[in-house]
């Protein structure tokens, strides 16, 4: 019993690394198109993008750091040539 106890808890160990994934990689031409304000209770925080998306109110910002924020609140600044 103790050794079928073991399988499965190496077996669950090795489904929960399959789930952990790394961030995505930023493009080699990405440019800058503005910034992103991400609140914070101890302060906000800024962060440059290169893309951003909104799907069912949930705003996905690109940053060139090569995060990905998504989140309802935050606010996205764009440079007058950034769309």
């Amino acid at each position: 019993m103790k050794k079928i106890i073991c399988v499965m808890l190496v077996l669950i160990m090795v489904c929960s690394l399959c789930a952990c994934s790394t961030a995505p990689e930023v493009p080699e031409d990405a440019k800058c198109i503005g910034y992103v304000i991400i609140p914070h209770a101890d302060g906000d925080e800024y962060a440059d993008i290169y893309n951003w998306t909104t799907v069912n109110g949930n705003v996905s910002a690109y940053c060139m750091d090569g995060r990905v924020i998504i989140s309802p609140q935050i606010i996205i600044v764009l440079n007058k040539n950034g769309a």
